[in-house]
């Protein structure tokens, strides 16, 4: 059976839905899925290799999880000028809602409906650490991960052939209002779970007006059962509501032919795409030692060769007889050669010198780093909060705000306590006070702690060349 170019992967609430779909799906095609219990974990790895089970997924696979966050930001359109700083904004901006630190998280983002001189989105956010497990797991089974985006709110209508719908979606910590009218798709979120009915107000249904309906069918979507209250699904007056809910097969075919049609312009979803990286360790570590493996093959293909060389000079010699001044230059020739073969040999041992001496400052760096992460996590107290870090070879510069005067002396401390014997020299905390009349104290210290590195790289040992005419 021919490998599937995309696997879709989707976390319910109640259960894990594989779905491998042929390469042009026709609307008459049954949508053959798998689904699996959703065991008691919240580790997104385990999930996902769970979801994928024993056959190999398809060459790309993308993640639908109703545990992802959906938030809806709005920034200013003149503090926005290219694509890194509204993601650096948006970040910060989820920084204390989802409990992220800004840099440490991937976010997917997607642009809707604002006011003039506003620009609005649809954001969702994963830490790296996490994504990058996810990522594992997926490249584990010997496919890439497409992304990964929040389950909740596709932009499409449900149904094939359907121009128009009012969809609200019940998800267990959120709601999504989602209006197709006209090929314009506009959604709106409501947080907190929907069972304490603070989405109507959110959504301007609750005195039974509704002015942005235009018409539309309405529909309600549950994401597990009794989501949606008896006020609205048994009204006292007029006709019950369409109510579907994704614990129903045939609905979950829908709504999986529906998010497939997305996948042509997958920038619709606010999808969270793994960022590219740098070779691993283990790479670094194959490429070094097929280094010394090529190298070792080299030396021992010129030694054979120089020896070749080396023992005809010496026949020429002995046979034909040559006069001494012919003799002398052979016989340096021969010098010459051999004081090469000790250079090899010398450069061989040098460069394996070199790639362990290197393999231990990566592994001695990441350990740092790990402790400074720690570091900075311990001595960060409620009224200090980090923005980034940054720096060159030489100092890392850890930048922030607090509320408190001293609090970029007291982070200061406690780093400079938890990093002692690391090779870091922490200096004073620079701080200037920033004016801000929206806050409640009317501003905040901004903050720079400088941290130097003073730990040298460590070099491999020089190695001593080969004595002049000596025989290797």
């Amino acid at each position: 059976m021919a490998r599937s170019a995309l696997t879709w992967l989707v976390l319910l609430p109640d259960r894990l839905v594989r779905w491998d779909p042929p390469a042009r799906p026709a609307s008459s095609d049954e949508v053959m899925f798998q689904t699996t219990p959703r065991p008691p974990t919240e580790d997104l790895a385990r999930l996902v290799k769970t979801a994928l089970g024993e056959s190999p997924p398809g060459r790309q696979v993308l993640v639908l999880a109703a545990e992802l966050p959906l938030r809806s930001v709005t920034l200013p359109e003149a503090a926005i000028t290219d694509t890194g700083e509204l993601e650096a904004a948006l970040a910060f901006e989820l920084g204390d809602a989802l409990d992220l630190i800004p840099g440490a998280a991937g976010v997917g983002h997607v642009e809707v409906e604002s006011l003039a001189g506003e620009r609005s989105f649809l954001v969702s956010a994963l830490e790296h650490t996490t994504l990058e497990r996810l990522r594992d797991a997926i490249e584990s089974e010997g496919a890439t991960l497409l992304g990964l985006a929040p389950a909740a709110g596709l932009p499409v209508a449900l149904g094939a052939g359907q121009e128009s719908e009012d969809r609200i979606e019940l998800w267990p910590d959120l709601a999504v209002r989602v209006r197709c009218e006209a090929g314009v798709v506009r959604r709106t979120v409501s947080q907190g779970d929907p069972r304490a009915e603070l989405w109507p107000a959110d959504f301007g249904l609750e005195s039974g007006s509704d002015e942005d309906a235009g018409g539309a069918e309405r529909v309600y979507l549950e994401a597990a059962p009794q989501l949606l209250g008896p006020a609205f699904a048994a009204p006292e007056a007029g006709s019950p509501p369409a109510i579907r809910s994704l614990t129903d097969n045939a609905t979950l075919s829908v709504w999986l032919r529906a998010a497939h049609s997305l996948i042509r312009d997958p920038t619709e979803l606010p999808l969270i795409k793994p960022t590219s990286r740098p070779l691993s360790t283990r790479a670094l570590q194959a490429f070094g030692a097929l280094a010394l493996v090529l190298i070792a093959a080299a030396c021992f293909a010129h030694d054979r060769f120089l020896r070749r060389e080396i023992a005809a000079l010496n026949a020429v010699i002995d046979e034909a007889g040559e006069p001494i001044r012919r003799r002398s230059a052979l016989t340096k020739s021969i010098k010459a050669l051999t004081k090469q073969l000790g250079d090899l040999r010398a450069r061989e041992i040098e460069l394996a010198a070199t790639v362990e001496s290197r393999e231990q400052g990566a592994r001695k760096r990441r350990v740092r780093l790990a402790r400074l992460l720690a570091g900075l996590a311990r001595s960060v107290d409620s009224g200090t909060e980090i923005a980034s870090l940054d720096g060159d070879a030489e100092t890392l510069v850890v930048h922030g705000r607090s509320a408190h005067a001293a609090g970029p002396g007291k982070l200061a401390r406690g780093l400079a306590r938890d990093l002692a014997g690391l090779g870091w020299q922490i200096r004073p905390a620079h701080t200037r006070y920033v004016a801000a009349p929206e806050l409640e104290a009317g501003g905040y210290w901004a903050f720079s702690i400088h941290l130097r590195d003073e730990l040298p790289m460590p070099k491999a040992r020089p190695v001593k060349p080969a004595a002049k005419g000596e025989s290797p």
